[in-house]
């Protein structure tokens, strides 16, 4: 069975494999135009982002990370992650294939659009995907690539439907988070597996709080249930006072 077959489940659509190259090249313009047109988006360390998406070696997969802030993000080439269905959800285990055989995969490991304007605990399946990926006949480890934005909010806020003009959009870029000394212990006899999951969630859970401080803040969009947006949680979830996906 091949990483296509594997997915197919999850990805085929009902108008076929023409239209849905058209779909998403439809995506794709109305994105540029909302983000570059309609608004103005800012990318720092924008070379960091090319580099490993140009030019790492074909057998390194590349995952990136980011906050989650904007239904904008729903629309494109998605993968359906049930909520509430744990870790070992089919699709989960399809799109580690993906990364093992060196594509790229865009996670929002929050697990939900989060309006608090804050980063959210993270769901500890990006750290199983990491791990499942590496299992796969002896597939590199993947280059992990966080990122957070702000602005997204302003553009698509809570309950609209029509983006918003005249907004600014920041990109931050951070570096590859280094779990080499945590990946080890992947798929290890004798180990503790969701304790290796839940520790590189939690790495790169700080790696994303770094780039919250760099970037403009995000406007808290529910002020009136912020508690209880915070409050949500889930067996593996960052510590408190820390803290979907996209295959290309």
């Amino acid at each position: 069975m091949t990483v296509y077959d594997d997915l197919t489940n999850f990805t085929e659509a009902p108008w076929g494999e023409l239209g849905r190259s058209a779909t998403l090249a439809v995506v794709a313009l109305w994105s540029k135009f909302v983000l570059n047109v309609m608004n103005k988006t800012t990318i720092v360390n924008h070379e960091e982002f090319l580099r490993h998406i140009m030019q790492r070696p074909e057998d390194v997969g590349l995952i990136t990370v980011s906050n989650h802030t904007s239904q904008f993000f729903q629309s494109g080439k998605a993968l359906p992650i049930e909520r509430g269905a744990g870790p070992d959800q089919p699709v989960m285990h399809a799109v580690a294939r993906v990364v093992a055989l060196g594509r790229w995969l865009h996670i929002f490991p929050e697990g939900k659009v989060n309006y608090t304007g804050q980063l959210a605990p993270l769901r500890w399946g990006v750290g199983k995907i990491i791990c499942d990926a590496i299992g796969r006949h002896g597939a590199k480890d993947p280059v992990v690539l966080p990122l957070y934005h702000s602005g997204m909010g302003e553009v698509l806020p809570k309950n609209s439907t029509l983006p918003r003009w005249g907004k600014q959009v920041t990109v931050v870029v951070g570096q590859p988070v280094d779990l080499s000394d945590l990946t080890c212990n992947c798929n290890k006899e004798g180990v503790d597996q969701r304790e290796v999951w839940r520790q590189i969630t939690v790495r790169i859970g700080h790696a994303l709080k770094e780039l919250e401080r760099q970037a403009p803040p995000n406007r808290d969009q529910v002020p009136r249930n912020h508690a209880g947006e915070q409050r949500r949680s889930s067996e593996g979830s960052l510590p408190a006072g820390l803290g979907e996906s996209k295959a290309e």
